[in-house]
Formats: structure tokens, sequence, C-alpha cells
């Protein structure tokens, strides 16, 4: 079954679907019910509250089996996500609180509530947060030789977390003219994004 319906599961998950919803999105869309036993809940005339409790229960136990474990029964603490942490905050410097738990959801599938990173902040990143809290964070500024000496890159992750699109774009800061704004189902790629300044490069000169 998993072989079949394991990557819609996991795309329901992404989409912050709960159980009762990813069963019946499978069950309209994806799946033969009565082959794999995970009944529509509540659509058949004599469903009664067992079958409903049967099918969800079977579907928790097909997510768990691929190690999609809601965030209370996963019972993460501060020493479970230190690794994942520090490896995000490589290419994530500045992300928040609530950017951080989409992070660890979305690209280590992590279900972690927003307390617990939280609490990591402020055990292994108190400055930062000391720093947040006093709106102290630095300005930099930067010099330029003139126009086209350099692209200023900036990108929008919001947009992965539901729709599974990447947004990214690139500035020439000193006119302020918009050099590209892609859309792409990732925004994360080192190589796509240098593809980006390439043709931008190619086209002005």
């Amino acid at each position: 079954t998993l072989d079949m319906i394991g990557g819609d599961i996991l795309r329901y998950w992404k989409m912050k679907k709960n159980d009762k919803e990813i069963l019946a999105a499978l069950r309209k869309k994806h799946i033969d019910h009565d082959h794999y036993g995970l009944g529509q809940v509540g659509d058949k005339p004599n469903c009664t509250a067992a079958d409903d409790y049967t099918s969800l229960t079977r579907f928790r136990e097909m997510r768990e089996a691929m190690g999609l474990i809601r965030a209370r029964k996963a019972g993460y603490d501060v020493e479970d996500i230190k690794d994942t942490m520090r490896e995000l905050r490589k290419q994530y410097p500045k992300a928040g609180a609530r950017e951080m738990v989409g992070l660890l959801f979305h690209e280590h599938s992590m279900s972690v509530p927003k307390s617990v990173v939280i609490s990591y902040f402020a055990i292994y990143e108190p400055e930062l947060v000391a720093q947040r809290k006093a709106h102290r964070l630095k300005r930099r500024q930067f010099w330029a030789a003139g126009v086209n000496d350099m692209v200023a890159v900036d990108q929008h992750d919001k947009w992965k977390y539901k729709f599974w699109l990447a947004l990214h774009t690139g500035v020439e800061p000193m006119a302020g003219k918009l050099k590209w704004i892609k859309v792409w189902w990732t925004n994360s790629d080192p190589r796509l994004i240098l593809s980006y300044y390439l043709n931008d490069v190619e086209e002005t000169g």
C-alpha cells in the first residue's frame, strides 16, 4: 500500500492536513478503499463510529510507519533537534522560531512544537535572541563601483510550505532594477540560482 500511496500521504502531510482530511483525500482521489481497508470516514450508508475509528487507526499506523509523527506523540526535546537545527542554521542563519518550525517540518519531516524551538534558541543562541528582543540587528553598508557591479538576491519560502512554490528575486541595488523574479518548486539549489544570474548576465552583457 505504501509503495502506491506513500508519496500522496507525504504530500498531504506537508500541506498540514489532519488525519481525517488526508484519509478523505486518499479515498476520493488515490485508492480503492475496499481493497486497502481504509474506508471513507462517514460516507457509507451503514458506516458506524467504529468503522470510522478503524479506518483512522489503520491510516495512522501507515503514517507512522513512514516516520510521520505528530508533535505530541513524537515528544521532541531540545537535544533531539540540536543537530538538525545547526544544519538548518547554515542555510537559514536569520530564521525565527516560526520559520524554523516550518523548516523542520517540511525539510526533515519533524513535527516540533514552537516552544521547543524557542527553548533551543534560549540555550544555544542567547545572543541572537537578545538582539532580536532589543531590535539591535545590525544594518550593514556596502559599496559598489556602479550600475550592475552587484546583484542583491532574496528568497521567500512561505509559499513552499503550503503550495510547494518557492520565490527567488534578484535586484540591482544602485538603480533599483528588478533583474529577475522566479517561482519554482525550490530556491535552495545553488545551480538553479546561478543559472538565474548567468541568464541575466547573458541578457544584459
